[in-house]
């Protein structure tokens, strides 16, 4: 939209999973306390990660079991890496996925985790603009997660080239916002959507 963050819930399809993220929440000293803005289409706010110990759990639910198609979508906010950033991590019944930056010589700044045996990582050539918010989609056709060329990544909507690399430790049956495996996100994370769908640029 032109204010740069849409409405997933006006898509024909709709998300199976729909994490606002900020919404108007309130800190009374111990909790957060969020007001009803169920009429509210989208999050105007995000939630801060402080890269220490912040994350989300977002439970189990077979919803999130992302063994066929889906297509995963998050705003982000980052100032810069040092080490591992995680966005997300959700698992399937036979593999779990993760969206990580880092600032590693060996990998690109975007690079999308396939978390089962053997690992791989599917890798960006492109980056993230720090210091503004930047819009991640991975979209996923099914048809097997040892082909690059089944996986659309975009970087607010540019479309990726991908590749195939070795890949890292399986995160087990977890479900995350900004966090795998101990290596926290540091910024800002807002209006995460998952579908368990390929969606096409026609969707909607």
């Amino acid at each position: 939209s032109t204010n740069g963050v849409g409405d997933p819930m006006s898509l024909s399809t709709k998300p199976v999973a729909y994490y606002k993220l900020g919404e108007k929440a309130a800190f009374n000293g111990s909790e957060y306390l969020v007001t009803n803005s169920a009429s509210e289409v989208f999050s105007p706010y995000a939630l801060d990660f402080d890269g220490s110990n912040d994350y989300i759990d977002c439970g189990n639910s077979q919803l999130l079991d992302l063994d066929s198609s889906f297509t995963i979508s998050a705003w982000i906010f980052m100032t810069g890496v040092v080490g591992y950033d995680n966005v997300f991590t959700f698992k399937g019944a036979s593999k779990s996925f993760a969206l990580f930056i880092t600032s590693a010589n060996n990998y690109s700044p975007i690079s999308f985790g396939i978390l089962d045996y053997p690992t791989q990582t599917i890798k960006s050539t492109g980056n993230i603009t720090f210091n503004e918010w930047n819009n991640i989609t991975i979209v996923y056709n099914g048809n097997g997660i040892s082909n690059a060329s089944n996986f659309e990544f975009y970087i607010n909507n540019s479309t990726q080239s991908l590749t195939n690399s070795p890949g890292f430790s399986d995160a087990g049956s977890v479900n995350y916002i900004g966090n795998y495996n101990t290596n926290y996100f540091s910024g800002s994370i807002s209006n995460v959507s998952i579908w368990n769908t390929a969606l096409t640029d026609g969707t909607g």
